[in-house]
């Protein structure tokens, strides 16, 4: 069998012993692409559009005020409409990370901006990952209503085939060209006809225009609006899911000059319509029940009102397990394990709640959520009254968690597990650079700011930090591990951070610069041509560094410098006048002795650059490869990764040896390689994956016993998986589901500790 895959697009990663590959609903600043000339769904943005801020009401999903991953749409004051998969990426980099960004022109500057922080998130009830475009919809509930914003109204008018010629504006945020990869630094639109109706999707696909000019979706647009003047108004008629088809490079990468798929609002209309009456700026007038939608009903002062729904004696009540809650599940919020009744036939709730699908202990059912994110506190008198792993607390008498206290060696730095203090504790992270962990607590409670994992096979669950960057807290220096000093109630290194430290609160080495990446800070040693130089992007004040500007047009914004003719080019690196007053060049032949030609862009199938001096060019030390991260390109370790099966992965957090990262609904997981050994050890099939390699993926009956398959890969023959351990398993198969430097010998994860490789030293 052979699937339709693709990799990256960061040409930095053809370098690596690993690769990401991916067909599934994207969302994140990694785009990966398909190597295929058939439907293929990726990452969206707009190719060939245009800068548009017409529509300020169209805002991007940010990551703490930084880059955007996403797109939305604000249907209601305080209620935007984006795809169900870019919750999957909010729940990932957590709510409290996330922002609504808002833009707005400004004569000062190209435009200026608010951000909007979430309340709730809600995806369609019957969505999954990997299930394709026609439940991909989800709405966000913004903390407070945008006042100075008004909203796009989203289209109740019925779709068909007649439809198809009619031309929609897709909008959205992220890369404008890909050869080589150009991100936008504002929002971009770009007018294309609808190809094709389905009954919940339509796409668009800009099939008669030439393969250059033509105007598709690309990387980094998921949730976008496709916009269309509806009796008068404009409405937003989809949101981007997927992509549709793209032209192959034959190098894994993606020009995006194919359409794509969104997800219809008009057949939709009965998971929105509740929220659009909530959110409403006033009541909802109505004559019949159905002006009210499938929840509500017409009242008899001719004003919706939900249908009266009764709420089940256990809903929020504590539990143990989902026998305790009748039909519903028992559901870990943090404030204890409560029950959750399950939502009607029609998918409707009491009111207070939401239809929203979860994962018991035992069963995934859909059921009300309590609006508030959380059920309302239990009252107790005694420990037996209250969830797992919860205690009836003496002061309030009040159901809460029992968390337990912090190890002392928590988030300490380790080069092995005796660094942690015995027991359960762990050492995670790359051989001699970790950080401890400690095991769980009943109920899978940790201390705070910490969430409760499964890592390995045969060892108990591990408390991990939620944000991703494990710090030790304290008060005093002594309270830190030697070399590190108490900074702002956190210990950091005295003389600055080493690569791979988090640079939240402390500063990094000298020669080392505090990246900003989705994942956190992190200090990393920046290579390649850094932005502001020749044929790299502006600086954030569009200036540039030496005898170059920023040169600015809707395609790009770039650093060149400027020229009348070629023998101006001569002392500023090379190159020849183009025909726009810009010195560029086609290779490194057109620029002076000391200079390269550093390329950008394409023009009639012609690769184009600017001529950039060596020294600006940085190379990494031994052992280690220039890549491309969220906001840079920066030198990252070659040697042997550290994630086991399963478990999540990116360029700093790599694979182990025999396992390559796939990027997925659920975010770039670890699955097993077999394009050498065409064998599974850890279970299901060896197939092909696009042009790039062979890789384990499972179905429901692929995997060995104690072993599940977790299905969390969209491709277009079906969803797969990896085999996951189950909860009960305590015999591994493999020493890929094993800690670093442990070995699977007879069925258990031996500790076999290796002496790290030497060091090169410093010349």
């Amino acid at each position: 069998m052979e699937l339709s895959g693709g990799s990256t697009t960061h040409i930095m990663y053809r370098y690596y012993k690993y690769v990401f590959l991916c067909f599934v609903l994207l969302f994140s600043s990694q785009a990966c692409v398909s190597q295929e000339h058939s439907p293929s769904q990726l990452q969206q943005n707009i190719i060939n559009g245009q800068g548009d801020l017409s529509h300020p009401a169209i805002g991007a999903l940010v990551v703490r005020k930084g880059s955007s991953f996403c797109t939305g749409t604000l249907i209601r004051r305080q209620l935007v409409v984006t795809a169900a998969h870019c919750v999957d990426a909010i729940n990932r980099y957590g709510i409290q990370n996330i922002q609504f960004r808002v833009d707005f022109t400004d004569p000062n500057q190209t435009f200026r901006s608010e951000y909007h922080s979430l309340q709730q998130t809600v995806n369609h009830p019957q969505y999954k990952a990997g299930s394709g475009a026609n439940y991909d919809i989800a709405v966000l509930i913004l903390r407070n209503k945008v006042t100075n914003v008004t909203p796009i109204i989203p289209n109740t008018t019925a779709m068909d085939t007649k439809w198809i010629g009619t031309t929609v504006r897709v909008v959205g945020y992220g890369l404008i060209q890909t050869r080589p990869k150009q991100r936008a630094d504002q929002k971009y639109a770009a007018n294309i006809p609808l190809f094709q109706i389905n009954p919940r999707s339509f796409i668009h696909y800009d099939e008669k225009t030439a393969v250059a000019q033509r105007k598709s979706a690309c990387h980094g647009d998921s949730g976008g609006p496709a916009l269309y003047t509806v009796n008068g108004r404009i409405a937003v008629m989809g949101v981007t899911s997927i992509a549709y088809k793209a032209t192959a490079t034959g190098q894994g990468d993606t020009y995006c000059d194919g359409g794509a798929v969104s997800t219809r609002l008009d057949a939709n209309l009965s998971f929105l319509q509740p929220y659009l009456l909530k959110y409403a700026d006033g009541p909802a007038a109505c004559k019949v029940d159905t002006d009210c939608g499938i929840c509500a009903q017409c009242g008899t002062k001719s004003i919706c009102e939900p249908k009266p729904i009764t709420q089940e004696t256990t809903h929020c009540q504590p539990c143990a397990k989902d026998a305790d809650c009748g039909n519903g599940i028992c559901y870990k919020f943090t404030n204890g394990y409560r029950c959750l009744q399950t939502c009607t036939s029609a998918n409707c709730c009491p009111t207070g709640s939401q239809c929203t699908t979860l994962q018991g202990q035992s069963q995934s059912r859909t059921v009300c959520k309590p609006e508030q994110t959380t059920c309302p506190d239990v009252s107790c008198k005694a420990d037996a009254e209250c969830g797992l792993g919860e205690h009836c607390d003496p002061t309030t008498n009040i159901c809460m968690p029992k968390l337990p206290p912090r190890s002392p060696k928590l988030c300490h730095p380790c080069t092995n597990k005796d660094d942690c203090g015995g027991g359960d504790n762990l050492c995670n992270g790359p051989r001699g650079q970790g950080t401890c962990s400690q095991p769980c607590a009943v109920g899978d409670f940790c201390p705070e700011g910490f969430l409760c994992r499964s890592l390995f096979v045969g060892f108990p669950k591990q408390c991990v930090p939620s944000s991703g960057t494990c710090r030790v807290p304290c008060l005093l220096d002594q309270h830190c591990a030697t070399g590190f000093t108490c900074k702002d109630k956190f210990c950091v290194r005295k003389d600055g951070g080493v690569v791979g430290d988090t640079c939240d609160t402390g500063t990094c080495k000298s020669d080392l610069q505090c990246a900003n990446l989705s994942s956190g800070k992190v200090c990393l040693q920046p290579c390649g041509v850094q932005q502001g130089n020749a044929g790299t992007d502006c600086l954030a004040d569009n200036t540039c560094k030496g005898s170059t500007r920023c040169f600015r047009n809707s395609s790009y914004r770039v650093c060149l410098a400027a020229c009348t003719n070629a023998n101006e080019c001569k002392g500023k690196g090379g190159g020849f006048c183009s025909s726009v007053g810009n010195c560029l060049c086609r290779d490194d032949s057109e620029c002076e002795a000391d200079h390269f030609c550093n390329l950008f862009t394409y023009q009639s199938n012609q690769a184009i650059g600017s001529c950039a001096p060596n020294t600006s060019n940085r190379s990494c030390p031994s052992g280690q490869v220039c890549a491309g991260l969220d906001d840079g390109q920066y030198c990252i370790a070659s040697a042997q990764g550290y994630r086991s099966i399963g478990q999540s992965c990116d360029n700093l957090r790599r694979c182990k040896d025999g396992l390559i990262c796939l990027y997925t609904q659920s975010g770039a997981r670890c699955f097993e390689d077999c394009t050498q050994t065409k064998k599974c050890s850890i279970g299901g099939q060896c197939v092909r994956y696009g042009n790039a390699a062979n890789v384990c993926l499972c179905t429901e009956k692929d995997c060995p016993t104690g072993r599940t398959c977790n299905r969390i890969l969209q491709t277009q023959q079906g969803t797969y998986g990896y085999c996951e351990a189950d909860a009960t398993t305590t015999t591994c198969i493999d020493s890929r589901e094993c800690p670093i430097d442990y070995d699977c010998i007879s069925g258990t994860c031996t500790h076999n500790p290796r002496q790290p490789e030497p060091q090169p030293e410093p010349e």
